[in-house]
């Protein structure tokens, strides 16, 4: 899968380099805006393509965190209970 993903980023870099390489003038040309319509749709699929691996290897924050825990993680828990290290100034008695 990581052959995969990096077939897919340098894949994604070649029709980068495309879109930006084509110059707005072809565009009056015969069937300019197709070919930039291709180019552009191409790019999202290969974009979507890069993220779907980048999940399924766990490159992303997304995929290291379940969405049960996040409370917990963030620090947004409402159960109501201190964490330990959270005390009072105040020493015991």
């Amino acid at each position: 899968m990581l052959i995969e993903y990096a077939r897919a980023v340098e894949q994604a870099d070649q029709i980068a380099e495309q879109v930006s390489a084509f110059d707005p003038a072809w565009l009056r040309a015969e069937g300019g805006l197709e070919r930039r319509s291709a180019l552009l749709r191409i790019q999202d699929q290969v974009a979507r393509r890069v993220a779907s691996l980048a999940v399924k290897l766990k490159l992303t924050p997304s995929s290291r965190y379940r969405h049960d825990r996040a409370a917990v993680i963030t620090g947004n828990s409402k159960s109501g209970i201190a964490p330990p290290w959270d005390f009072d100034d105040d020493p015991p008695e």
